[in-house]
Formats: C-alpha cells, sequence, structure tokens
C-alpha cells in the first residue's frame, strides 16, 4: 500500500513542476495524465489511497495532538509529546486547530467528479467507479466530521468551485469562494444523510483488500458521527437525540449484517495491534493503515514514544543487584514520552472480585481483605523520594494475616485480560524479559545513571504494552520492523458506539448486551445484568476506556459523554497521596459542558512506588514487596502543560483572519 502511496506522492510532484511551467504551454500533456488515472482503476485507486491519511487520526495517536488520545486522563506526557497541550494561549486570531481543511475537501471533490465522469466510468466499469466514490464519500466524511467535532458547524463545499484557482483580481470569482458557515445541524446532517447515505456506502464493495475502506468502513464511521452529533445537537441546539441515536444502532446492526466481522478472542486482542500479519487478516478489524518493513525504522515510529530506555548498560548496579532481575535479548531505547497514568489503570482495567464480580481494585474485597491503611511522615520513608517532614503518605500496607507475600501478586492477578495485553506492571514481561517496577528494579527510574530519569525505566510505575512489538530489540533506526502502525475502525469499537446510543435512548438492557460483547469476550470479565443508571455510565466509560486506549478515543468520549450525562468525576483518587473519591461517578445535568478535571493537570499524576520490606540487594526480600502508594511523580518535563478551559474546549473558534475575509461566516458563542 505504501508503495501505491509513494506513487501517489510522485504523481503529485510531477503535477506540481507542470503546474509551474504554463508558459510552456504543456496543458495537453496535463490533460493526457489526468485522463490516464482516471480511467485506470489502478491508478485511481492509488489517488484515494493518498488520501487516506485523513481516517488515520480516527483511530489512531500520532505525535502531538492538542485534540486527542495524548491530551486526555490516559497517561502522564512529557518531551515532545507534550508540546501544546495547554489551552492558556489559545486565542482566535489565529487558525491553532485546522479551521482551514478546505485544499482537502477540493482534492476529494475533484476525484467525486473525475468519478462520475461518463467517459471515465465507462472505461473503468460503473461497478469499480462506484467503489471508489464510496471511499471518496467516505473520506470526505471523515473530513467534515473531524471539522463539526471541533467546530460545530463548518462551509459545506458540494463541488470543485474554481478549476484555475483564485484569481485575486476577479472579484466575481472571489466572491463564489465566500461560502457560508452550515449551523451544526446542517453540517452533522449533510455528513449522515448525505456523505454517509445508504447509498453512498453502498457503493463500496463488501469483501476488500486488507488495509482498503470498503462497506464496513462506512457503517463504522457512521456510527461514531451519529453519537456524536447526538450528544451536541441535544445540548448546543436543544434537538432531540433519539434520531441520531438510532441512525447510529442501525449502521450496527448493518455491520452484523454483513455477516463478515467478528470479535477475536481475548489471547488474540493484542495480536490486532503488533503482530504486522495477524491483524492484516483479523475478523475484527474492518480497516486499518499498514506499513512494511521496507517503509519503517523505530525510529520514526510513533510506539517509540511509549517506552523509555531499557537496557543493562544504562543501569546503575550500585543501585540494585542485577543477578536476580536481568534482561533477556531484546533491549529499549524509546523516547518515554508518555506512560500510563495509575488512575487510569485503576479504573479501567477491573479486577474479579471474590464474589465472582468485577469492580475496580480499591473497591474491591480482595483490596479490602488484605490491605491495611497507613498514613505516615514522608521524611520517616526509606524510599520516599524527596520526601519532606509534615508531609503525609498513605501506603498500602498487606495485612498480617494475609495469605499474600508479594503486593504485585495480589494486586495484579484476576484482572480484566486486556489489562495484561495493554500494560507492562510490575513483576510482568515486557520484550521477553521480567520487569520490576518496585524500587531497585531494573524498570524503577532511580536504578539507571541518568540524572533525569523520565527517560529510563516508568515515571508512572506502568508503560504502554499495546500497538508495541515485542519480539525485536527496539534501537535507533535498527532493525527495520513490519509493525501495525494505525487500527482505523473495528467491530469492538462499534459495540460500544451501539451501547452508547442505547444508554441516550433510555434503553439500559439492550446497552447491557452491546456492552457485554466486548467486557466478556475481551475483557474476560463476568457479564452485566443489572446495572443501570450512573453506575451503568460508569461501567461504560471505564469498558470504553479499558478497550479503545491509545486509539484516540478517549479525548472525545470524555468531551461528549460531559455533553449528554455531565462531567465525570475526576478519578478514583483526589490528590496523588489522597483517598478514593467515594462519589466517584457523574454529576446532576447541571454539570454538562463543565470543567473535565480528568483533561487537566498533568503534573498531579502519581507515581506508582512498590516497596520491598527490607534490602533491595537481597533476593528473597526483593522478590516480597510488602506495600504499595502512590506519591507526586518526581519525573514530570517542565514542558508537560494540559491545562483545560470548559469555555475553549467544547467547541473551537473560526478564525478571525477567516471572520474577515468573508462575511458569510460566524463566531461560535463561547468565543465571542
Amino acid at each position: 500500500m505504501m508503495k501505491k502511496i509513494l506513487f501517489v506522492a510522485i504523481l503529485s510532484i510531477v503535477f506540481g513542476l507542470i503546474s509551474c511551467i504554463d508558459v510552456l504551454d504543456k496543458r495537453p500533456l496535463d490533460s493526457y495524465i489526468e485522463e490516464d488515472i482516471w480511467s485506470s482503476v489502478d491508478l485511481a485507486q492509488d489517488n484515494i489511497y493518498g488520501r487516506y491519511g485523513i481516517l488515520r487520526s480516527l483511530g489512531h495517536m500520532d505525535g502531538a495532538n492538542d485534540l486527542g488520545d495524548m491530551q486526555s486522563d490516559l497517561s502522564l506526557t512529557n518531551w515532545v509529546s507534550s508540546r501544546n497541550k495547554s489551552d492558556a494561549g489559545w486565542v482566535a486570531n489565529n487558525d491553532f486547530a485546522g479551521w482551514n481543511k478546505f485544499g482537502d475537501v477540493r482534492n476529494v471533490n475533484l476525484a467525486i467528479r473525475n468519478l462520475n465522469n461518463p467517459v471515465y466510468r465507462a472505461a473503468m466499469t460503473a461497478e469499480a467507479a462506484d467503489h471508489l466514490l464510496g471511499q471518496c464519500y467516505l473520506i470526505k466524511a471523515a473530513i467534515y466530521y473531524q471539522q463539526a467535532r471541533k467546530y460545530g458547524g463548518w462551509v459545506i463545499v458540494d463541488d470543485v468551485l474554481d478549476e484555475w484557482g483564485d484569481d485575486s483580481s476577479d472579484e466575481a470569482s472571489i466572491s463564489k469562494l465566500k461560502l457560508p458557515r452550515a449551523t451544526m445541524k446542517e453540517t452533522y446532517d449533510y455528513i449522515i444523510e448525505k456523505l454517509l447515505s445508504e447509498e453512498h456506502i453502498n457503493m463500496m464493495k463488501v469483501d476488500v483488500p486488507s488495509g482498503q475502506a470498503g462497506r464496513g468502513a462506512g457503517y463504522a464511521l457512521l456510527s461514531e458521527v451519529a453519537i456524536h452529533g447526538a450528544a451536541y445537537l441535544e445540548y448546543y441546539d436543544k434537538i432531540n437525540p433519539a434520531t441520531y441515536y438510532k441512525k447510529a444502532i442501525w449502521a450496527v446492526e448493518q455491520l452484523d449484517a454483513l455477516n463478515k466481522y467478528s470479535l477475536e478472542s481475548s489471547d488474540k486482542y493484542h495480536s490486532m495491534f503488533d503482530d504486522y500479519s495477524y491483524s492484516q487478516a483479523s475478523k475484527e478489524v474492518i480497516l486499518g493503515v499498514y506499513r512494511n518493513s521496507t517503509y519503517t525504522q523505530t525510529m520514526d515510529e510513533e510506539f517509540r514514544r511509549r517506552y523509555g530506555k531499557m537496557s543493562r548498560n544504562r543501569l546503575n548496579e550500585s543501585k540494585l543487584n542485577y543477578a536476580f532481575q536481568p534482561f533477556g535479548a531484546f533491549e529499549l531505547d524509546g523516547y518515554g514520552s508518555y506512560y500510563p497514568d495509575p488512575r487510569m489503570v485503576e479504573d479501567a482495567y477491573y479486577v474479579i472480585d471474590e464474589d465472582g464480580k468485577a469492580c475496580r481494585w480499591e473497591e474491591s474485597q480482595r483490596f479490602k481483605k488484605n490491605f491495611d491503611i497507613v498514613e505516615k511522615d514522608a521524611s520517616e520513608e526509606k524510599y520516599y523520594k524527596s520526601g519532606t517532614e509534615g508531609t503525609i503518605r498513605v501506603k498500602r500496607v498487606l495485612k498480617s494475616g494475609s495469605q499474600y507475600t508479594n503486593v504485585s501478586d495480589l494486586m495484579f492477578s484476576n484482572r480484566d485480560k486486556r489489562f495484561y495485553e495493554s500494560i507492562v506492571y510490575d513483576g510482568s514481561k515486557y520484550m521477553q524479559s521480567t520487569v520490576y517496577m518496585r524500587t531497585g528494579g531494573n524498570f524503577y527510574p532511580d536504578s539507571y545513571k541518568a540524572a533525569n530519569n523520565r527517560e529510563s525505566g516508568t515515571t508512572t510505575g506502568y508503560v504502554f504494552k499495546k500497538f508495541v512489538p515485542q519480539t525485536l530489540t527496539l534501537g535507533d533506526g535498527k532493525p527495520q520492523l513490519d509493525i501495525v502502525t494505525a487500527i482505523i475502525f473495528r467491530l469492538g469499537r462499534c459495540y460500544l458506539n451501539a451501547a452508547e446510543a442505547y444508554i441516550g435512548l433510555g434503553n439500559e438492557s439492550k446497552a447491557r448486551e452491546y456492552i457485554n460483547k466486548t467486557r466478556t469476550v475481551h475483557g474476560g470479565l463476568p457479564a452485566l445484568t443489572d446495572e443501570s443508571g450512573p453506575d451503568l455510565k460508569k461501567i461504560y466509560m471505564d469498558e470504553r476506556c479499558s478497550e479503545l486506549t491509545l486509539e484516540n478515543d478517549r479525548y472525545w468520549t470524555l468531551l461528549r459523554t460531559s455533553l449528554a450525562w455531565g462531567v465525570q468525576h475526576t478519578s478514583a483518587y483526589q490528590s496523588p497521596w489522597g483517598e478514593r473519591d467515594e462519589n466517584d461517578g457523574y454529576n446532576e445535568p447541571s454539570q454538562k459542558a463543565g470543567y473535565i478535571a480528568r483533561l487537566d493537570g498533568t503534573k498531579q499524576v502519581p507515581f506508582l512506588l512498590i516497596e520491598v520490606p527490607g534490602s533491595i540487594m537481597n533476593e528473597d526480600e526483593f522478590m516480597k514487596p510488602n506495600a504499595y502508594s502512590y506519591i507526586p511523580t518526581p519525573y514530570v518535563s517542565t514542558d508537560d502543560l494540559k491545562v483545560f478551559t470548559a469555555k475553549k474546549r467544547y467547541l473551537l473558534p473560526v478564525p478571525q483572519t477567516e471572520l474577515e475575509q468573508n462575511e458569510n461566516l460566524f463566531q461560535n458563542d463561547n468565543w465571542k
């Protein structure tokens, strides 16, 4: 596929060169090249593949992104991955969020026009042209969806406006480009009723090559656009959301009716994300974008931000006994840009409790039966980094009567099966080595030589495993790798979209049915039975988080559900050293569109500290850690600036420069 994309890039360069030498009168050659492309199924598909990057961010997190998972409560972020996370400097004077996507729309509109040309359609057959047209409508829908969820209403451009570009001396030509901004309802209805109409979705084939969008991708995108539109339109325009929720459910039902997709088993969940060959054949993946080893280097890949450095030559062996915790054959050389927030891990990855029900770890009887909560002055604690007198540290200490001698064995057993495939934790396998985040461990930051330990080991006590290949040394550019670069649409996500729609319609029985699909198959958790109200909403949010971690879903889900249900409470921990918020769940409806603490204040992310009872140099003692606690992490970078301002986030501003150039636009109320 990348070969095709590169070929399109070459063609684009050729077009660019030709357009720059009009004085040589090469227009016949220009027309000949265009005719060549749109008369050939393969060349036309190559051209459309070049637009697939627009789809990528719908399901995959790449680099620094103000409006994605990296801005959410999934992780502590630092280094290049956290630039621009503060909204303190957001003003309407510039296009900081990407209002101007009209070039992308023009390119898709050109393709749509050519694929409707009778001459080209006859050359490639109507069936082939329709399949390509369906992909174009899907890509255009993705553009408008991303603009709608940022701005509400956008500008609807239904055709190629100007063949040769803007002539600034021609007022009539300029006026044609000053289209009005559509309302939020008009924009969402345009996506749902026109771009993703049943007619357009059915243009695409059901069975398509891996990496190509087919009919299933249309239904998948429609299910998400509809639930997002429902929440926004109900809150801002006071429109009954039922029609939109029903459309989302219909889309998922149509997806199932294709009889093409099914959920992966729990033991193959990880293979969708880090097994290049398996993922392409997965029955759950609806659309993935892949890149093979020819075009892939470790140093260039997003997964390198998900881990720090792990190698023996970086360890300070005066701080640990390497003899009983060696690394295996595979080492890591990563940026250490983001690590899982322990509060997210506690919330999302449930434990199966002694009564057979699933719940958050510290809500469980297993926790309460085996741990005492002890308060200590931090200055008296052996392993409390920079502890000052008078600072209270809250520890969870194994009770003397507990049958367990290892905190990690107790804390990390009987968890949601996705936990083991998505998160690296103390005493688990990573890169085919056993890694220890406990004090004196081989993945504990202070066990490393580096002065700034934010890139060595883990700064939160956890590491992301999802999307990270586990069978190769991941160094600085070598070796080259076969990897999955993005999963855009998959069945599990669509089932959760249907669950949210049923909650919105008040049908909690059907909502539980759809939550149970991923919860039981992927998570291995007991099925929901009679959970309802705020509890069901909290369970749904936790389920969506554990299922879709790092799939660029969390940020927009928190915004959307805040509008529909109210702002979710901060987390299981009000502060890094404090006690649980017993009112965790959702506030009253009056709290809709409010301040979301989960999207703010990364500097308060705690470091999960697991302690050994005696000498870290003694194997018997090291292997029996007896306490854990959450302390303010000392490793947060100064460029970690997450700030969430409700007024600025739910709808972004139309840039002032655009308003000045086009009198037919209007500003969002919260930015006036």
